[in-house]
């Protein structure tokens, strides 16, 4: 039986003026909560503008200040513009959560003193693409952001995979490895600022399964706030044996008989 697979995109309308060669670029991701709202993003000083649904990625876009606008859904509180300045040879990503109906009340936790309210972060990570063969590298982007007040306080990323089906590949800078995870620890978080790095994992040759699973979580004062997972396909290599090389000698031996048969008739 043959297996189709079907690759779903978000199509959106691009407006980009060219961009010189020369030009310092970087990729830009943009998405929300919930998905499929219209934004628009600029980097006016660069002459640089684009529309589209999210979620999204930009890729090649000149360095400078950005600037993101969510549209307006009935009945939401749409998020506030953002707008940040990207530095070279770094993914930027802009995250944007509405607030619709009664939202409940924000909980607090209790720190020894004083009563400190509970951060409230959002946790993404996502494969590089949709599927991938065993023994293959994927990168993993991890992203965390912060949808509330400033934070003072340290922010850690746990990121945890299944050690049986994928490794490390190569360790990224500033994070170290706990057991089965790669953390980092963020000396603080900036109102609705984004975190986000990459991290280069290899699969096992022998994936039995059909999925992997990554997993991120973040923390802040001590008190889980935030986790997300990923799953990423990995289809199964065709096996050789006789379903292949069987067919292949009954083909061979087939037409040997032929031949034989002829010369003997004639």
């Amino acid at each position: 039986m043959k297996k189709s697979f079907i690759l779903l995109a978000f199509i959106f309308t691009t407006l980009v003026p060219k961009v010189q060669a020369a030009d310092n670029v970087v990729p830009v991701t943009i998405d929300s909560d919930p998905q499929g709202v219209t934004f628009s993003f600029t980097v006016p000083n660069r002459g640089f503008s684009i529309s589209g649904t999210t979620p999204a990625r930009i890729n090649d876009v000149p360095v400078g200040k950005a600037f993101v606008h969510f549209e307006t859904i009935e009945g939401c509180t749409a998020p506030k513009p953002q707008n940040r300045t990207m530095g070279q040879d770094t993914m930027l990503n802009f995250f944007g959560r509405y607030t619709c109906g009664n939202s409940a009340e924000e909980p607090t936790v209790t720190i020894q003193k004083p009563v400190t309210p509970t951060k409230h972060i959002s946790a993404r990570v996502s494969p590089s693409q949709l599927e991938a063969l065993p023994g293959s590298t994927v990168q993993f982007t991890v992203a965390v952001h912060n949808d509330g007040a400033a934070i003072d306080t340290p922010v850690t990323v746990r990121y945890s995979f299944d050690a049986g089906q994928m490794s490390v590949a190569s360790m990224p800078n500033n994070a170290r490895m706990v057991g089965s995870s790669i953390e980092w620890v963020l000396p603080n978080l900036a109102a609705d600022a984004t975190w986000s790095t990459t991290v280069s994992m290899k699969l096992a040759s022998n994936i039995t399964v059909s999925n992997v699973h990554a997993h991120v979580s973040a923390s802040a004062n001590g008190v889980a706030t935030a986790k997300a997972s990923t799953v990423l396909g990995t289809p199964s290599l065709p096996k050789t044996g006789f379903g292949i090389d069987g067919m292949f000698a009954i083909a061979t031996a087939l037409l040997g008989l032929a031949t034989v048969r002829r010369r003997f008739i004639a």
